[in-house]
């Protein structure tokens, strides 16, 4: 029994053996794992690669994970990815294609994982870059670039401060039911098709108001800012509102250098 059980751990586990340059990773991580920028770039063959059993999938300044189509990055229940990067070593999640476009990879994905971390990091060509899930996850200084959306809260309220989002094919963030209450502060969306969605927000209950305050919306005009955002401002059946108040009138010192990133980092 002990030598069959065996068997399908190791089957189960994370493959990731270097070929060339590139460690492939395929199939789940069972264990604490640490990703280095010693094993770049980190590129997702398995269709969904899950944390598993309780583990934390760390992943370090400098690492690059890169994406075949349609493959996801998830956790389990009570399972963590926390990414850390620095200012001047970020962690990127991208397309492993030679010509990547919104939408070539899937998503990371966290689940009932309140300890899940993310900060500077880069986020690109994802159909959603982070997909949250009764959830709530720091996100810090990351830039969410060329997604169909960034940010998908379901049920979710993820912390997000300090981060940047442009490119969006839909929308930025998109939350869905009305137990999704993200925190959004100091951020910059402009060049979306929308900045915030709201799905789902219905029911008789009282207003829900999603509070993202401090934020650039790509113009110094209200008017303009509110038209970048998707609530009961223009559907009665949504039952829920963004405040925006205060926002900002010019992009900030900070948001202008995530611009200078993604210039540097444009194929």
């Amino acid at each position: 029994m002990g030598v069959k059980l065996w068997w399908v751990l190791a089957l189960s586990a994370a493959y990731t053996a270097p070929v060339g340059a590139d460690t492939i990773v395929d199939g789940n991580i069972l264990t604490d794992t640490t990703w280095t920028a010693a094993g770049n770039p980190y590129v997702i063959e398995g269709s969904v690669v899950k944390v598993r059993f309780g583990s934390t999938l760390t992943i370090e300044p400098g690492v690059e994970v890169r994406f075949e189509p349609g493959r996801v990055l998830t956790t389990d229940l009570g399972c963590s990815i926390v990414a850390v990067g620095t200012p001047g070593n970020v962690i990127v999640f991208t397309s492993n294609a030679g010509s990547p476009a919104p939408s070539d990879w899937s998503k990371v994905e966290v689940y009932a994982s309140d300890d899940s971390t993310f900060e500077h990091c880069e986020f690109r060509y994802a159909d959603t870059g982070l997909y949250v899930i009764a959830a709530e996850p720091t996100v810090s200084h990351c830039s969410f670039q060329d997604c169909q959306k960034g940010i998908y809260c379901h049920l979710a309220s993820p912390s997000i401060t300090h981060s940047s989002f442009t490119g969006s094919t839909w929308a930025a963030i998109q939350c869905y039911g009305r137990e999704s209450l993200p925190v959004i502060d100091d951020c910059n969306l402009w060049d979306n098709e929308w900045n915030i969605y709201l799905q789902f927000y219905s029911g008789s209950e009282p207003e829900v108001t999603i509070t993202a305050e401090n934020s650039w919306w790509g113009s110094d005009v209200e008017a303009d800012v509110a038209a970048s955002i998707y609530d009961k401002a223009d559907n009665s059946a949504v039952n829920g509102v963004v405040d925006y108040d205060p926002w900002l009138s010019a992009q900030p010192v900070e948001g202008a250098s995530w611009g200078v990133i993604k210039a540097l980092f444009r194929d």
